[in-house]
């Protein structure tokens, strides 16, 4: 019987995968709004110029610029391709990741025959609406997600440190994580906090070294 459930995991799983991944791959370079502001201000990054500055918004073709200073930082590989090849390729990366996500957790929680579970969940949520708007949007959700997990992970091994590095990582694509680090503070957890602040500060010393100090008071003036 183990053996027949194995054999019926990995079939759902490769059914909903061939039907649910080329879907996906269509809407990988349809309307990458999200991404796509992030991309040009890494393109503005190597430029020497600030995406924030009214000068840095025409060039991009853009009225405002809702994300950090630091999210372009992981963009910076992806700024030579073209528009359509980007998205893409963020799109593959976010899959990647996402399967290593489920895989993680499987494992974590001793979820039996991890593998293939993991394998199964992957290729039900390819064939979901919200995944296609995540992929056709090129959002980084899925990335935030993953350094949760890592932090998670860590946390449940006692190893605050590494699980304050994630979670800083993860306030360098937005700013809402920094609410997980909140609660580090309040429970006086130190080595979090302090993993996730130096974390934060790294990648932020980096791009302000590009985009200027005023970077972010611009940011924050065009948050309304």
């Amino acid at each position: 019987m183990k053996r027949v459930y194995s054999a019926l995991l990995a079939l759902a799983a490769l059914g909903f995968g061939l039907v649910g991944l080329p879907r996906l791959l269509q809407h990988m370079s349809k309307h990458p709004q999200d991404g796509l502001a992030d991309w040009k201000g890494a393109q503005l990054f190597f430029a020497g110029h600030s995406p924030y500055t009214p000068e840095g918004l025409r060039e991009m073709g853009m009225s405002t610029f809702g994300h950090p200073p630091t999210t372009p930082f992981w963009f910076l590989p992806l700024a030579h391709l073209e528009q359509g090849r980007f998205s893409t390729v963020l799109g593959c990366i976010v899959l990647f990741v996402l399967l290593a996500h489920l895989l993680i957790v499987a494992l974590e929680l001793r979820v039996p025959r991890p593998h293939l579970h993991a394998a199964l969940v992957f290729a039900v949520v390819l064939c979901t609406p919200w995944m296609a708007a995540h992929a056709e949007a090129a959002q980084v959700s899925e990335l935030i997600a993953f350094f949760y997990v890592l932090a998670w992970v860590q946390l449940r091994r006692g190893l605050d440190l590494p699980a304050g590095i994630a979670l800083g990582l993860a306030t360098t694509f937005k700013l809402f994580p920094a609410l997980v680090i909140l609660f580090f503070l309040c429970a006086r957890r130190w080595r979090v906090v302090q993993g996730a602040l130096g974390a934060y500060l790294a990648v932020a010393l980096i791009m302000t070294t590009r985009y200027g100090w005023k970077s972010w008071y611009l940011f924050l003036t065009l948050q309304g």
